[in-house]
């Protein structure tokens, strides 16, 4: 039997979601139940990078809504059993692999055997909580609706961040640098408060890209391979910090045209959604980074 290729397994995890998901305008990773970053059920560590967007994947295909996931062994030592004919989701982790390499020493100019930890990526699969018996769920706590122009989380997380945002016309994207500011409509022509945070974060993680923060590349014109690359960024980045902050990622109608030109991205290389969560992770990061307030002076 030929070995699975962990890159190829989980990009066609998510090319299945998004040729799914394509036809209601819609993408893959909008969690039935709310939006959370997946935790494991052992640690109750949230994932990061790739394992979101893997998790949030399998959530949405089968209405999983806990946001807590296991191993086989982890849930067994929980005393929950998974139930027979459930199928696992596939996430991925990087395990240190001792390896002895010959090295010169630039001082005493003599070849040394020297041992080193190359990271390697290896593969496991989860269960959510949803498929396991045994195991009483938490109460999950929905935070209340909140109107359009409440001085939310979300409003103070977009004032730290320091991004010049203007408002004004009918359209919402970012303008790099040297002008590096972000456009918005009016908050009125959004359905609701999510509705426009999500969309403003979209824009942030782009403005995070800028030269003098993370100085990721931009493409020039829709349809190029690094201009549809930077929108999945984007896209992800949004998504991971709305579960930071904990607001709904609401999808918007001009989402699905992109949806075309992320499946050639992720069909032609099938490490680009590795990279792009990768990248999504780092802009999360940065970005949260600003809002962590200064130690008061003594």
């Amino acid at each position: 039997m030929a070995k699975v290729n962990i890159y190829d397994k989980v990009t066609q995890h998510i090319i299945d979601a998004l040729e799914n998901g394509a036809g209601e305008w819609s993408r893959p990773w909008h969690c039935a139940g709310g939006n959370m970053r997946p935790s494991n059920v052992k640690s109750g560590n949230t994932y990061n990078g790739i394992n979101v967007v893997s998790l949030w994947v399998a959530s949405e295909r089968n209405g999983y809504a806990s946001g807590i996931w296991g191993t086989y062994k982890q849930w067994r030592e929980r005393g929950a059993q998974v139930r027979k004919g459930e199928r696992a989701s596939p996430i991925v982790f990087y395990r240190k692999l001792a390896v002895e390499k010959e090295m010169d020493n630039v001082k005493t100019g003599e070849t040394e055997n020297v041992t080193v930890n190359i990271p390697m990526l290896r593969a496991s699969n989860v269960f959510a909580a949803e498929q396991v018996d045994g195991y009483e769920l938490p109460e999950i706590e929905r935070p209340a609706p909140r109107d359009i122009n409440e001085n939310s989380a979300a409003n103070t997380f977009v004032i730290n961040a320091g991004a010049d945002i203007r408002h004004g016309g009918d359209r919402a994207f970012y303008d790099s640098w040297p002008r590096d500011y972000i456009q918005m409509p009016e908050r009125q022509a959004f359905t609701d408060c999510d509705n426009y945070y999500s969309t403003l974060l979209h824009e942030i993680t782009h403005w995070s890209g800028a030269t003098r923060r993370l100085d990721r590349k931009f493409g020039d014109r829709f349809g190029d391979k690094t201009y549809a690359f930077e929108e999945l960024i984007a896209e992800l980045g949004a998504a991971f910090l709305c579960a930071d902050i904990g607001i709904s990622d609401t999808p918007r109608e001009d989402h699905a045209q992109y949806i075309q030109s992320w499946l050639a991205v992720l069909r032609k290389d099938n490490r680009a959604i590795f990279k792009a969560a990768a990248q999504a992770e780092k802009a999360a990061q940065f970005l949260n980074g600003l809002n962590v307030p200064s130690e008061v002076a003594a």
